[in-house]
Order: C-alpha cells, then sequence, then structure tokens
C-alpha cells in the first residue's frame, strides 16, 4: 500500500475487501479498519476478528434457569500469545518473531526476508488459529 497507494484499491484490493462473497481472517484489526476506511473510503466486510474470537473462546457463558455467570475478560492476547497458547501440535512453524510497530520497519522495501517469512508465518497460524477457536463456537 506505502508503494502502490490507492492505485492498489483500484487494481482490486479494495474490491475484494469490501466483497460480501469473499470470507477475510483477520487478526486485531480495529486500526486497520479505521485507516482504510479513513485513507481509503474501503470498508472491510464480511471478516472474522480471530482475536475476537480468542475472546469467545476464553469467556464461559453459564446459562440456567436462575443465573447467568460470566467469566470477566481482563485483556486480549496478542497474536503470538494465541500462537503460543492454542498451537502445541507441531502446527507452528517458527517461534514468533518481536516486530515493532515503528512504520519504517514494515514499509521498508524491499521487504527483509525475515519480515516475509514472519508475515507468511503469521498467516498460516491464523489459519490454524481459526481452526482451533472455532470449535464450540459455531
Amino acid at each position: 500500500i506505502e508503494v502502490l497507494g490507492d492505485q492498489a484499491f483500484q487494481l482490486g484490493l479494495g474490491e475484494l475487501l469490501e466483497s460480501s462473497d469473499i470470507k477475510k481472517l483477520v487478526f486485531n484489526c480495529r486500526d486497520t479498519l479505521d485507516t482504510l476506511y479513513d485513507k481509503h473510503g474501503v470498508w472491510l466486510r464480511n471478516f472474522l476478528d480471530i482475536q475476537l474470537l480468542e475472546v469467545m473462546h476464553r469467556q464461559r457463558i453459564a446459562i440456567t434457569d436462575e443465573d447467568v455467570s460470566i467469566t470477566p475478560i481482563k485483556r486480549v492476547r496478542g497474536l503470538g500469545s494465541c500462537i503460543r497458547s492454542y498451537l502445541v501440535d507441531g502446527t507452528i512453524t517458527s517461534s514468533p518473531v518481536e516486530i515493532h510497530s515503528d512504520c519504517e520497519v514494515q514499509v521498508e522495501r524491499p521487504v527483509s526476508c525475515r519480515l516475509s517469512r514472519q508475515w507468511r508465518t503469521d498467516t498460516f497460524n491464523l489459519f490454524s488459529l481459526f481452526h482451533a477457536l472455532k470449535e464450540g463456537i459455531d
């Protein structure tokens, strides 16, 4: 997006993100949603935030005739923490790499092999997390 700018959205990215027919998995997309809309006029549709799915997974709701008890969630987990918590069966392809929120690290081109490998690993693990967490939520 840093290189192509709005052209990326004109070439089909906007249509893909706004499509109600295509399902998308994201993790902690709050800032991304704001940026997509504010800077590019794109509204993400038909997406599932895996971070919220993880909160639902931890949230134990017991409904009885007399009472509804909810276990409070004190904080949300990051992607690395979720990977370590749920993907213990060898699904993880590499250990999480700390990525700083410094924009220069993420917009530097060409992307380093290390960062590219981490993004591929995170994407793979996102699908694995979805399958691990969706059980019992459906």
